[in-house]
């Protein structure tokens, strides 16, 4: 029972001493930053969307991240624009140094205007998704690190609409900058 109890304060102990912020880097690791890019969606959008968002990272042993991202992109059509602010929250896992997959979910939050409020109604676009993809990790000096990141988004409109697709998949491209926390 003794070296029971000894064990366990030892590792509490440890487990302390590794959560000081020296030697927790290699365990635990915080990061945030900010991206922009392109976005496109195929279909009945000919050009590619500006995009702009921020995010943040949690690390753990620099081999899994999860990350969550908020983003603002705005496809422009001859009826009016589709907004929308995908909330995207990833799992992240390096392969190599460097270069990383990611897979993950979001709520996409997606209004109309113009004409197109006809075409969709008045009922709310907001839905659910799914994306994967890759990207890349770049250290730079200090604390910073360049990220570049390609997802493909799986992402529906939700409802039945004439005259336009209810499917409303796109792919984005994006880079940034993180700086790390801890």
């Amino acid at each position: 029972m003794m070296n029971t109890k000894r064990l366990v304060q030892a590792s509490v102990i440890l487990a302390l001493a590794l959560a000081t912020p020296a030697h927790a880097s290699w365990l635990l690791g915080l990061s945030a930053g900010g991206q922009m890019g392109l976005s496109h969606t195929g279909g009945d959008v000919d050009e590619d969307s500006f995009l702009i968002g921020a995010n943040a990272r949690m690390e753990l042993l620099s081999i899994v991240a999860a990350e969550i991202a908020v983003d603002y992109r705005n496809e422009s059509l001859d009826q009016g624009d589709i907004s929308t602010v995908p909330v995207q929250l990833s799992a992240m896992f390096t392969l190599l140094p460097f270069i990383y997959l990611t897979a993950g979910v979001g709520w996409y939050d997606i209004s109309v205007d113009g004409d197109l409020k006809e075409q969709f109604g008045e009922g709310d676009l907001s839905n659910t998704g799914y994306h994967t993809g890759a990207g890349v990790g770049i250290p730079l000096p200090g604390p910073w690190s360049f990220v570049g990141d390609a997802r493909y988004v799986f992402l529906n409109y939700g409802e039945d609409l004439e005259n336009f697709r209810q499917n409303a998949d796109y792919y984005q491209i994006t880079g940034g900058l993180q700086y790390k926390l801890f």
